[in-house]
């Protein structure tokens, strides 16, 4: 399975087209709340996709399509996210800070700031 995203020029809405790579077929398209889709990546185990855009995290249940958590944040952008090894908690980064979230609950657990923007988390 692949996950693009993008963001068509006509649109001010950013796209998630999840591709079956061995048959080039389309399988779903989630839209993204507002602009370019910055950051895709799946859970360990693939059953869940997680995008970010501009000040919006989203995961979705990739069989579904299902929302099963949405955070959004005014201001500064969502840069990237990552799960965990298990698939239970979920990273993500923001200017000069990573939130933890655990994905079960969908509750954010644990906020952790730096001094300086944060781009990556694994």
């Amino acid at each position: 399975m692949l996950a693009v995203g993008l963001r068509p020029a006509e649109s001010q809405f950013g796209i998630v087209t999840l591709w079956d790579v061995a048959s080039g077929t389309e399988i779903r398209q989630f839209t993204a709340d507002e602009s370019d889709v910055r950051c895709l990546t799946f859970s360990p185990d693939g059953s869940l996709l997680a995008a970010t855009t501009h000040s919006t995290l989203k995961v979705c249940d990739v069989a579904t399509g299902r929302e099963t958590l949405r955070w959004k944040r005014d201001g500064d952008s969502v840069s990237c996210v990552a799960f965990s090894a298990d698939g239970t908690r979920l990273a993500s980064s923001y200017a000069g800070q990573v939130n933890v979230w655990d994905l079960a609950s969908g509750q954010q657990i644990q906020s952790l700031p730096h001094m300086f923007p944060v781009y990556r988390v694994a």
